[in-house]
This record gives C-alpha cells, sequence and structure tokens, in this order.
C-alpha cells in the first residue's frame, strides 16, 4: 500500500453504488426471472432483461407486453411478485467495504453517486440507498460526500451529474486530473465521465450488464475493466504520479 500511495496520483474516487459496491444487477434480473416464473408467465432471458437496463420497472415490464411477450395482465402479476421479491436483502461483495477502508487510510477521499433514493420512500419504490447498504455492510459514512436521486437534477448519463461531487473534491483542493470515477455501464457510467469537459478518468465494473467487451468498444483499455471494486487498489499505479 505504501508504494501505491507513492506512484499515484489519485486523491479522489467517484463510485457508482449498484453494481460496484452491491450485486444488484445481476440479482435483479434473476429476480424478475423468479417473478415471472412464480406467477407463470414466460420467463425473460438475461439478455433481453439487459437490453433494457436502465429504464424502470414499469418500462420495462411494458416493452415486454408491446412486444407481445407479456399481456398486461401478465405485466401486473409480475410487477406484484417481483415487488415483494426485490425487498429481500442483495448478498454483500466480500472485500468491498474492505477496499474503501484501504483507500481511505491512503488518503483518498471517497464520494458516492446512486440513482437511488437516500431514503426509505413509502410506496412500492426500489429499496433505499441506506437500506441496501446496512443489508449488504456497507457503512456508508466512510463516503465525504453522497449524492443520491434527490440530491440533484440531473441524472446518469448527463455529465452533469458530477457538479456537485466535483465542487466537493474542489474545496479539498483535488484536481480534477487526480479523480477517478467508478462505474458498471458503459450507457450511463462511462458515457457521462467521458462526454464530461475535460472527461473525467474512469474505471469500469463488470457487473454482467455491460461487459468487458462493451467497454472495450466505447475506448476503454481492457487494462482499466475489472471484475470487482477488490481489484481497484492494484491498478491505481496505471494513475502516475506526473
Amino acid at each position: 500500500m505504501e508504494t501505491i500511495e507513492k506512484i499515484t496520483r489519485i486523491k479522489g474516487v467517484i463510485s457508482d453504488y449498484d453494481g460496484v459496491l452491491i450485486p444488484s444487477p445481476m440479482n435483479t434480473m434473476i429476480r424478475i426471472r423468479r417473478a415471472a416464473k412464480e406467477v407463470k408467465t414466460p420467463i425473460p432471458g438475461i439478455k433481453i432483461i439487459r437490453e433494457c437496463w436502465g429504464q424502470t420497472l414499469e418500462e420495462i415490464f411494458s416493452k415486454f407486453v408491446k412486444a407481445g411477450f407479456w399481456t398486461v395482465t401478465d405485466s401486473q402479476r409480475v410487477t406484484e411478485s417481483f415487488n415483494i421479491i426485490h425487498h429481500e436483502p442483495f448478498p454483500e461483495i466480500p472485500g468491498a467495504m474492505k477496499t474503501l477502508s484501504q483507500l481511505k487510510r491512503m488518503d483518498i477521499e471517497l464520494a458516492l453517486i446512486s440513482s437511488r433514493n437516500g431514503q426509505i420512500l413509502p410506496g412500492p419504490h426500489s429499496p433505499s440507498l441506506s437500506a441496501t447498504a446496512e443489508q449488504a455492510k456497507i457503512d456508508l459514512k466512510i463516503f465525504g460526500h453522497i449524492q443520491a436521486a434527490e440530491d440533484y437534477e440531473f441524472m446518469k448519463p448527463d455529465p452533469r451529474v458530477f457538479g456537485p461531487t466535483l465542487l466537493h473534491f474542489h474545496k479539498l483542493g483535488i484536481e480534477q486530473n487526480e479523480i477517478l470515477v467508478i462505474g458498471d455501464t458503459v450507457d450511463y457510467d462511462f458515457m457521462a465521465a467521458h462526454n464530461h469537459q475535460p472527461p473525467l478518468q474512469f474505471v469500469g465494473i463488470n457487473s454482467m450488464i455491460s461487459p468487458p467487451s462493451a467497454f472495450i468498444t466505447a475506448g476503454l483499455p481492457k487494462e482499466l475493466i475489472l471484475e470487482r471494486i477488490t481489484d481497484l487498489p492494484k491498478i491505481l499505479p496505471l494513475f502516475p504520479l506526473k
């Protein structure tokens, strides 16, 4: 760790949440399939669900109806089943919290940007950031800055989503070339970082939503695509001191 501290310029990390700190993408796809099976409707394939990723559950299910895969009644029944299943705890990513603690010991400031609501809301909403973090044993207090869905008007892939977080780093004296963005999707995370002016340095995580080939096609070097957040410390030397 001492060697990494001396040779990397990274002083700040902006992390996505779903797919990086909790294994929600694959688990969510599995839960959609479980819900369909429970109510005895056609079960959508992982590939079909992945192609709709980033849309709301209502939008995804509406596409299945328009394509003739489900009836409206099928969609309603799957939704009811899914809303029950989706409140089951997500498993933790082994070593995720340990890695965040390691980065903090290296004096790297941590920030989190999530499309989830920060707190529990009434009604059939997705589980909140606070609730899922507790389940997955992620201590949100380790982040110096947290931006949830309700905290800012812009969302990924709009590059303006980084505004408040970059301001947080600026107040700490951390320059943009000392910041690293971590995300698991090409269309949302990578494009938000890439389209920012100037572009933000990015590391991709393979959560099964955007496979490594998709990141490579988008222009991300292979060595900056990781299997999990726990691999992050070992690639920090790829961002050397200048």
